[in-house]
């Protein structure tokens, strides 16, 4: 005889499936939810079946899952911090890159190479005539382009790093908003009233440490009640459970942003997303190329000094400095200026000619092929510098292609575990229903038999 036990076994599948129904709504209706975790639903404790019937088990209950893995996570984050911080680097030396380019006149783009081959070839031209008021004058507005060359690409490279600071500088307020944010998710967690809340805030904690990834690289550690600890890639602390250290900024002396945490200078060896691609795109090529800029500035600029000074004017005085330039300055070359008045300051004439001989004017134009202690000239120098940005670009450009490509898989992986995916959900909806509905009308079956049973054989309608 069929019994209460069954119909209560039945009642109970049917909760199941209603559960089942219910969460791969919630699965669908959350396919692009930033951080969501697809949830699925486990029956535990459920009714047995035997040859005699079916039996209730102990306590069943429909438990929903979020398929989540920390490890997934924390590889999806480590990786969009390593694109993030490549990617800023690979922008960052594109634009380095472009200020040497080859321009549509054949000329490298910041244009000193040009000034300093013109500014000697104005030399020569005097030796050729040093009674020339044109070719001094010519030599004069040389001399002006050469200053003027060396100051536009200083200041470039100075705005390029005052660029990558103003990044630098709004990140660090959108940093401590997502730490404080998670902090307080991290004590929501460990109070959460239901299994579906605690799920909920871990879905948003799971995004926000995502958006942090792309502003700063974080090394997560979970803690015993639920909540994470994050910090830096050398070890400045963001989140400490529930609590969160705001990050600060300062100029050093130089006038270049340091990031600061709990009062201690943590901008060296800091890795890891948008931040830390700016400073390691500041501190390394760029800061490289302005230090050749500046060491070829003062190179040149002395040497031109020197050579003017070996020789006497037409006037017949003693030649003086043709440029001025502060070799203590942060930047020497943004410094570099015309210290002569006019053409009549060459000094072309060497030591013993008169008025108008040519030596120290040959002397000064054979500098254009003058060699330093690393056997280079000053057009070697600057093609130096050239090629270091070209191959630090080409560098970037291949680290952002593999760093891209791992975050990739990485989300990848995640995916295959915690993506949701329309046309599975939208299968085991239609599964789920049709299990459903079977089950409710093998209950109703059932309920119109015991039914039967009750009234001792009367005729009744099964709906």
């Amino acid at each position: 005889m069929l019994d209460a036990p069954m119909t209560q076994a039945l009642s109970r599948y049917l909760d199941l499936q209603t559960a089942r129904i219910k969460v791969t709504a919630t699965n669908m209706a959350n396919q692009n939810t930033p951080g969501y975790a697809r949830r699925t639903v486990t029956w535990t404790g459920g009714d047995t079946v035997s040859l005699t019937g079916i039996g209730a088990g102990q306590n069943p209950m429909a438990t929903v899952t979020a398929q989540r893995s920390s490890v997934l996570d924390a590889a999806v984050a480590s990786t969009t911090a390593s694109s993030a911080s490549a990617n800023t680097v690979k922008s960052a030396l594109n634009s380095l890159q472009a200020v040497f380019a080859i321009n549509s006149a054949g000329d490298e783009g910041s244009g000193i190479n040009a000034a300093m081959s013109g500014f000697f070839a104005a030399m020569q031209s005097i030796a050729a005539d040093p009674s020339s008021g044109s070719a001094r004058q010519a030599a004069f507005a040389a001399a002006q382009t050469v200053a003027s060359s060396f100051q536009a690409t200083s200041a470039t490279l100075s705005q390029q790093a005052s660029d990558l600071d103003g990044s630098v500088q709004n990140s660090v307020s959108s940093i401590n908003q997502l730490t404080a944010s998670i902090a307080a998710l991290n004590g929501s967690i460990g109070c959460a009233g239901t299994a579906a809340d605690r799920e909920a805030l871990l879905d948003q904690r799971s995004a926000q440490i995502d958006s942090l990834s792309q502003l700063v690289g974080v090394q997560q550690m979970s803690n015993s009640d639920g909540s994470v600890s994050l910090f830096t890639s050398n070890g400045g602390a963001l989140v400490v459970g529930s609590q969160s250290d705001a990050v600060s900024t300062r100029s050093a002396g130089n006038g270049a942003l340091q990031i600061y945490v709990q009062g201690t200078n943590i901008t060296t060896g800091l890795e890891g997303g948008s931040v830390g691609g700016a400073l390691a795109a500041r501190d390394g090529a760029l800061a490289d190329a302005q230090t050749r800029i500046d060491a070829l500035a003062s190179a040149f600029a002395t040497a031109v000094n020197a050579a003017n000074s070996n020789g006497n004017t037409q006037a017949g005085n003693a030649g003086a400095a043709i440029f001025s330039l502060d070799p203590t300055a942060a930047h020497p070359a943004a410094t570099i200026a015309v210290a002569a008045t006019s053409g009549a300051d060459f000094a072309a004439a060497g030591n013993g000619e008169g008025a108008n001989g040519t030596g120290n004017a040959n002397a000064m134009a054979a500098l254009a092929n003058q060699e330093n202690s690393s056997g280079e000239t000053f057009a070697g120098v600057l093609s130096s510098a050239i090629s270091s940005i070209g191959t630090s670009a080409a560098a970037a450009q291949t680290n952002a292609a593999a760093a891209s490509s791992a975050q990739n898989q990485a989300s990848a992986n995640q995916e295959a575990l915690s993506g949701v995916s329309l046309d599975t959900e939208a299968a085991n909806l239609t599964q789920y229903q049709r299990s459903y509905e079977a089950e409710a009308k093998l209950l109703a079956v059932l309920d119109q038999i015991m039914t039967d049973t009750i009234n001792l054989g009367t005729n009744t309608a099964v709906s």
